[in-house]
């Protein structure tokens, strides 16, 4: 049977279907975004302080996150405490912002790209 584009059924998504698309991406995307930028401030440490820059935003989201977060969580990770448990605080409250302020632009973006392609 030979294909065509007449035996090709074309499904248009649903709006609900492609917001929940747009908003899975958008987090990969922020994800991967922010550990490359983490990444590339480490890398940069030498030349100014870059993972200063980095985990800067941490300071807003401790005092946030701290109380919804138990401490045994922590403590199984890193079995010793102190302050190994407290740089893999900031690095992933760190990692969170950045994923969240990364994900919204590109999700802003993508959504101003479809509303102008209509």
């Amino acid at each position: 049977m030979k294909l065509n584009s007449a035996n090709i059924c074309f499904q248009v998504p649903n709006s609900a279907e492609s917001f929940g698309v747009r908003v899975l991406k958008s987090a990969f995307l922020g994800a991967a975004f922010a550990i490359v930028v983490g990444v590339l401030a480490y890398a940069f440490a030498p030349f100014f302080d870059a993972v200063g820059v980095y985990i800067t935003p941490a300071r807003l989201l401790l005092p946030i996150i701290g109380p919804f977060l138990p401490l045994s969580v922590v403590y199984r990770l890193v079995p010793a405490g102190g302050a190994p448990a407290g740089v893999l605080l900031i690095l992933t409250c760190a990692l969170f912002f950045w994923t969240v302020a990364f994900g919204v632009v590109h999700f802003a973006m993508a959504s101003l790209k479809r509303r102008r392609a209509k």
